[in-house]
Protein backbone atom coordinates (compact mmCIF):
# COMPACT_ATOMS: atom_id res chain seq x y z
CA UNK A 1 0.00 0.00 0.00
CA UNK A 2 1.09 3.40 -0.68
CA UNK A 3 1.65 6.03 1.91
CA UNK A 4 -1.15 8.58 -0.23
CA UNK A 5 -3.77 5.42 0.84
CA UNK A 6 -2.25 5.62 4.21
CA UNK A 7 -2.92 10.03 4.21
CA UNK A 8 -5.86 9.20 2.80
CA UNK A 9 -7.33 7.20 5.48
CA UNK A 10 -6.06 9.46 7.82
CA UNK A 11 -7.33 12.64 5.87
CA UNK A 12 -10.78 11.04 6.20
CA UNK A 13 -10.44 10.94 9.62
CA UNK A 14 -9.59 14.63 10.29
CA UNK A 15 -12.78 15.63 7.52
CA UNK A 16 -14.92 13.57 10.13
CA UNK A 17 -13.33 15.19 12.86
CA UNK A 18 -13.58 18.72 12.04
CA UNK A 19 -17.07 18.35 11.33
CA UNK A 20 -17.90 17.09 14.70
CA UNK A 21 -15.69 19.57 16.46
CA UNK A 22 -17.45 22.43 14.52
CA UNK A 23 -20.63 20.73 15.11
CA UNK A 24 -19.79 20.80 19.21
CA UNK A 25 -18.41 24.07 18.61
CA UNK A 26 -21.62 25.23 17.47
CA UNK A 27 -23.84 23.71 20.16
CA UNK A 28 -21.92 24.93 22.77
CA UNK A 29 -21.84 28.20 21.70
CA UNK A 30 -26.18 27.79 21.45
CA UNK A 31 -26.08 26.74 24.86
CA UNK A 32 -24.49 29.62 26.16
CA UNK A 33 -26.72 31.72 24.58
CA UNK A 34 -29.85 30.18 25.35
CA UNK A 35 -28.32 29.69 29.08
CA UNK A 36 -27.91 33.82 29.06
CA UNK A 37 -31.37 34.58 27.81
CA UNK A 38 -33.36 32.26 29.32
CA UNK A 39 -31.93 32.22 32.99
CA UNK A 40 -34.44 33.69 35.70
CA UNK A 41 -31.16 35.38 37.25
CA UNK A 42 -27.52 34.68 35.35
CA UNK A 43 -25.74 36.35 37.89
CA UNK A 44 -26.26 33.82 40.61
CA UNK A 45 -22.69 31.96 41.87
CA UNK A 46 -24.10 27.96 40.42
CA UNK A 47 -25.27 29.72 36.62
CA UNK A 48 -21.90 31.67 36.38
CA UNK A 49 -19.81 29.07 37.27
CA UNK A 50 -21.74 26.62 34.16
CA UNK A 51 -21.41 29.10 32.15
CA UNK A 52 -17.67 29.58 32.63
CA UNK A 53 -17.19 26.12 32.44
CA UNK A 54 -19.23 25.79 28.59
CA UNK A 55 -16.92 28.98 27.80
CA UNK A 56 -13.90 26.97 28.73
CA UNK A 57 -14.80 23.87 26.82
CA UNK A 58 -15.92 26.03 23.70
CA UNK A 59 -12.48 27.80 23.69
CA UNK A 60 -10.77 24.62 23.69
CA UNK A 61 -13.05 22.91 21.50
CA UNK A 62 -12.31 25.71 19.20
CA UNK A 63 -8.51 25.34 19.99
CA UNK A 64 -8.86 21.58 19.06
CA UNK A 65 -10.60 22.80 15.63
CA UNK A 66 -8.26 24.93 14.57
CA UNK A 67 -5.56 22.29 15.12
CA UNK A 68 -7.33 19.94 13.09
CA UNK A 69 -7.68 22.58 10.39
CA UNK A 70 -3.72 22.97 10.29
CA UNK A 71 -3.03 19.36 10.27
CA UNK A 72 -5.38 18.87 7.56
CA UNK A 73 -3.27 21.28 5.68
CA UNK A 74 0.46 19.54 6.45
CA UNK A 75 -0.61 16.94 4.03
CA UNK A 76 -1.02 19.03 0.77
CA UNK A 77 1.94 18.59 -1.20
CA UNK A 78 0.94 20.58 -3.91
CA UNK A 79 -0.10 24.83 -4.42
CA UNK A 80 -1.02 26.12 -7.51
CA UNK A 81 1.76 29.03 -7.78
CA UNK A 82 -1.10 31.33 -8.38
CA UNK A 83 -2.97 30.62 -5.61
CA UNK A 84 -0.09 31.54 -3.11
CA UNK A 85 -1.11 35.38 -2.42
CA UNK A 86 -4.69 34.39 -2.39
CA UNK A 87 -4.25 31.39 -0.13
CA UNK A 88 -2.46 33.37 2.47
CA UNK A 89 -5.29 35.92 3.02
CA UNK A 90 -7.55 33.30 3.43
CA UNK A 91 -5.37 31.35 5.72
CA UNK A 92 -4.73 34.49 7.64
CA UNK A 93 -8.36 35.65 7.39
CA UNK A 94 -9.39 31.92 8.34
CA UNK A 95 -6.79 32.07 11.76
CA UNK A 96 -8.32 35.69 12.55
CA UNK A 97 -11.99 34.43 12.66
CA UNK A 98 -11.26 31.21 14.05
CA UNK A 99 -9.11 33.11 16.84
CA UNK A 100 -12.13 35.82 17.39
CA UNK A 101 -15.24 33.53 17.38
CA UNK A 102 -15.02 33.12 21.20
CA UNK A 103 -14.57 36.64 21.68
CA UNK A 104 -18.37 36.84 20.81
CA UNK A 105 -18.99 34.99 23.87
CA UNK A 106 -17.40 37.87 25.95
CA UNK A 107 -19.19 40.22 24.19
CA UNK A 108 -22.60 38.21 25.20
CA UNK A 109 -21.91 38.37 28.93
CA UNK A 110 -20.43 42.28 28.77
CA UNK A 111 -24.11 42.77 26.89
CA UNK A 112 -26.36 40.97 29.80
CA UNK A 113 -23.77 42.79 32.52
CA UNK A 114 -22.18 39.70 33.80
CA UNK A 115 -19.06 41.88 34.39
CA UNK A 116 -16.73 39.32 35.83
CA UNK A 117 -17.52 36.45 34.13
CA UNK A 118 -16.83 38.81 30.81
CA UNK A 119 -13.46 39.76 32.32
CA UNK A 120 -12.55 36.01 33.79
CA UNK A 121 -13.60 35.36 29.60
CA UNK A 122 -11.83 37.63 28.63
CA UNK A 123 -8.68 36.45 30.41
CA UNK A 124 -9.13 32.95 28.85
CA UNK A 125 -9.33 33.95 25.76
CA UNK A 126 -6.89 35.66 25.38
CA UNK A 127 -4.61 32.90 27.02
CA UNK A 128 -6.19 30.62 24.45
CA UNK A 129 -5.47 33.19 21.68
CA UNK A 130 -2.06 33.08 22.63
CA UNK A 131 -1.11 29.54 22.69
CA UNK A 132 -3.06 29.92 19.26
CA UNK A 133 -0.63 31.85 17.83
CA UNK A 134 2.57 29.89 19.24
CA UNK A 135 1.32 27.20 18.45
CA UNK A 136 -0.75 26.64 15.62
CA UNK A 137 0.14 29.75 13.49
CA UNK A 138 4.01 28.74 14.13
CA UNK A 139 3.01 25.19 12.26
CA UNK A 140 1.35 26.82 9.62
CA UNK A 141 3.88 29.17 8.68
CA UNK A 142 6.66 26.27 9.02
CA UNK A 143 4.56 24.36 6.54
CA UNK A 144 4.31 27.25 4.22
CA UNK A 145 7.61 27.43 3.99
CA UNK A 146 8.18 24.35 3.12
CA UNK A 147 5.99 23.76 1.03
CA UNK A 148 6.37 27.12 -1.56
CA UNK A 149 10.51 26.06 -1.80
Amino acid sequence: MSDEAYYSDFLNQLSGLTSELSLFCGFTLTIITILVTRLPDPTIMIAQLSLLFLTIMLNILQFLLGWVIIMRTRYCRYLPLNDIKHSKIFNTLLFVALATWDLSVVLIYLLWNLTYLAITSAIIWLTIFIISYTFLWGQFREHDKKIRK
